[in-house]
């Protein structure tokens, strides 16, 4: 029978207040930055996304303000600017670029118009130096200006002649008709590019002819007032295939200055003047137009004649 060990008895344990205790902190609590592992080899990386934005951005402000294929470039401002807006909202990353994108997405178009609107003033500008516009000043011939170009046999000058006599000289067509003090005579003729408008003859005081051409029950003027009845010939000069209408205006203006315009009399008269029908180049129309005037200065006035809608005025007298 083998012999039997007893189990080795623990020695004796330490008293529990034998065991050493440092001393319990009793500060306050360190309040510095928490350790998060960042240091020189976590940096911000670069933003592919701001990158990408910048570049379709600068794409875009090459090609926004070139004709034709400009419209390529908005699309790209748009998408520069979104991808901007979303590379400085995400995080670790760098935001340069993407502030960059924003920037030239935004500056960008305004630079594209402006381009624009500069190179289409300057080529419009070149396209007008060569464009010959119609002439709105009208040129006048007097009655006495047709009789001397048409008299061949004209009687040579007097050798007795000196140049005292010549200095009241009448006024030049270029003047004649351009004042008030200065208007063309009855019988003259005011061209343009597409009109000759010729005044044939002025009636004053015209109370008979009116009631004699009128259609209606009476055709008596204001107390005070007389009839001045403008006699005119509108002839088509232009070549415009399709006609035109005589769109010639005439007006009376006082000798205080003031301007009368047509009265509507006139319209309901025997062979008052058409404005409606069309012309073609080589045809022409004779008709009179009435005016309602003071009696006392009516031999006083001017009419104010232009032979097409946007021409110049010229003068001619009355009387």
């Amino acid at each position: 029978m083998t012999d039997q060990q007893p189990f080795p008895q623990p020695g004796p344990q330490p008293p529990h207040d034998s065991v050493p205790v440092g001393p319990v902190p009793t500060g306050p609590l360190p309040t510095g930055p928490v350790p998060t592992g960042t240091g020189p080899g976590s940096e911000k990386r670069k933003s592919t996304v701001g990158l990408i934005g910048l570049i379709a951005a600068i794409a875009g402000a090459l090609v926004a303000w070139i004709p034709l294929i400009g419209v390529i470039g908005w699309p790209l401002f748009l998408t520069g600017l979104i991808l901007g807006i979303v590379g400085v909202t995400r995080a670790g990353e760098k935001k340069g670029t993407s502030i960059a994108a924003i920037i030239v997405s935004v500056l960008g178009p305004i630079l594209a118009i402006i381009i624009s609107v500069a190179l289409i003033a300057d080529s419009t500008s070149d396209a007008l130096k060569n464009v010959t516009l119609p002439s709105t000043t009208p040129t006048v011939s007097t009655p006495s200006t047709a009789d001397d170009d048409s008299d061949d046999a004209a009687p040579p000058a007097d050798d007795d002649s000196t140049p005292e006599d010549s200095e009241d000289e009448p006024s030049t067509d270029d003047e004649v008709g351009t004042t008030r003090e200065n208007p063309a005579p009855i019988g003259s003729t005011i061209s343009t590019d597409k009109w000759e408008v010729t005044i044939d003859s002025v009636e004053i005081d015209a109370a008979k002819t009116v009631k004699k051409k009128y259609k209606g029950s009476e055709a008596d003027p204001d107390e005070g007032n007389v009839w001045v009845l403008v006699t005119m010939t509108a002839k088509y000069i232009g070549d415009d295939k399709g006609g035109d209408m005589p769109w010639a205006t005439v007006d009376y203006v006082t000798a205080d200055g003031n301007t009368i315009d047509t009265d509507t009399t006139g319209y309901f008269l025997d062979g008052s003047f058409d404005s409606t029908s069309k012309l073609y180049t080589g045809a022409s129309t004779t008709g009179t137009i009435l005016f309602q005037v003071p009696k006392d200065t009516a031999d006083q006035g001017v009419l104010s004649v232009s032979p097409d809608l946007f021409g110049d005025s010229t003068f001619v007298a009355v009387k």
